[in-house]
C-alpha cells in the first residue's frame, strides 16, 4: 500500500511539474508577444509624430503591426498565473505529504520489526520450554511404568501370601498343640529311622 501510495504521489507531482513547465512556457511566449506589441506600437507612434500627422487623423491601418490586445493581456496573462499557483502547490502539497507518509511508513516498519523480533524470541524460548516440558514428560511417563511394574510385582507377590495369612478359625491353643504334634509325628520318625541306621537317636 505505501508503494501504491508513494507511486500514486510521484505520478501527481511529475504531472503537476509538466502542467508547471507548461503553463511557464506559455507566460514567457504571452509576455514576449505583449511586450513586442507594445514596443511596436510605441515605434509607429513616434513614426506618425514625426511625420507630423495629426493625431485626429484616420488610421488608414497599413502602417502598423498588430499590437495584439494589451487590455485583455492581463486577464490572460492573470488567468495563467493562477493556474501555474495552483500547479506549484499541487507539488508542494503533494511532496509534503508524501513526506509525512514516508515518515510515518518508517516509523511503523521499525515498530513492526521491533515487535516482530520480540515475537520471533519468544517464540523460540516458548519451543525451546515446549521441547525440555515434553522430555520431562516422558521422562515422568517411564518412571511411573516402571513404579506400576514394581507395584504389580508387590501385588502378585501380595497374592501369592495371601494363603498363608488367611485366618483358619483355629485358636492359638490349637495351633500350638497341632503344631506340637507335628514335632512329635516327626520325632517318631526319627526314630523309626534311627532304628534302621547303626547308631541309635537317644530317646526313641
Amino acid at each position: 500500500m505505501r508503494h501504491d501510495e508513494s507511486a500514486q504521489n510521484e505520478a501527481t507531482v511529475s504531472e503537476a511539474e509538466e502542467g508547471k513547465a507548461a503553463v511557464e512556457e506559455a507566460l514567457q511566449v504571452l509576455d514576449h508577444f505583449y511586450k513586442t506589441a507594445a514596443k511596436a506600437a510605441e515605434v509607429v507612434f513616434v513614426q506618425r509624430r514625426a511625420k507630423g500627422v495629426d493625431d485626429d487623423t484616420p488610421d488608414a491601418g497599413f502602417d502598423s503591426g498588430s499590437t495584439g490586445s494589451q487590455s485583455a493581456s492581463k486577464g490572460i496573462i492573470g488567468m495563467l498565473e493562477v493556474i501555474l499557483s495552483d500547479f506549484v502547490r499541487t507539488v508542494q502539497t503533494t511532496q509534503q505529504l508524501e513526506r509525512e507518509a514516508a515518515s510515518q511508513f518508517l516509523e511503523l516498519e521499525t515498530e513492526s520489526k521491533v515487535s516482530m523480533g520480540k515475537k520471533t524470541m519468544e517464540k523460540t524460548a516458548k519451543e525451546a520450554t515446549t521441547v525440555e516440558v515434553n522430555s520431562d514428560i516422558q521422562q515422568e511417563r517411564e518412571d511411573m511404568l516402571d513404579e506400576q511394574a514394581l507395584l504389580d510385582k508387590s501385588i502378585e507377590e501380595l497374592n501369592e501370601l495371601h494363603p498363608a495369612c488367611i485366618d483358619t478359625g483355629m485358636s492359638y491353643a490349637d495351633r500350638v498343640a497341632k503344631r506340637e504334634q507335628e514335632i512329635d509325628s516327626l520325632k517318631e520318625a526319627l526314630c523309626t529311622l534311627d532304628t534302621m541306621g547303626p547308631v541309635q537317636t537317644e530317646g526313641c
